[in-house]
C-alpha cells in the first residue's frame, strides 16, 4: 500500500496520476516542512482531485473536534500526532 503525503494541489494531481492508494493532505500546521497551505483549506481541494482515492488530513488536528472538522471537509480520516505540551 502506498500512502503519499501532499502539500498542494499539484502534488495531489501527481499522486493520483501515479495511482497512490491513499493521499495524505498535509497542511502547513504539520511538523517539519509541510508547505504553507492550511490543512482545512487544502483538504476539500485534495478530496476533489482524489476522486475515489481515500484522503487523510494531517496538520493541526489534536482532538475529536479536528477529526470532525476533517470529516466534514471530505476526508476519510486523519493522521494525528501529539503536540508537545498539549493536554
Amino acid at each position: 500500500m502506498w500512502m503519499q503525503q501532499v502539500v498542494d494541489e499539484r502534488e495531489a494531481e501527481l499522486a493520483v496520476e501515479h495511482a497512490a492508494d491513499v493521499i495524505i493532505a498535509r497542511g502547513g500546521e504539520a511538523g517539519g516542512h509541510a508547505g504553507v497551505i492550511g490543512t482545512f483549506v487544502m483538504v476539500p481541494a485534495v478530496v476533489d482531485i482524489a476522486g475515489d482515492i481515500p484522503v487523510l488530513a494531517a496538520g493541526g488536528i489534536v482532538d475529536g473536534r479536528g477529526l470532525a472538522a476533517a470529516l466534514c471537509r471530505g476526508a476519510q480520516g486523519v493522521v494525528m500526532g501529539r503536540v508537545s505540551g498539549h493536554r
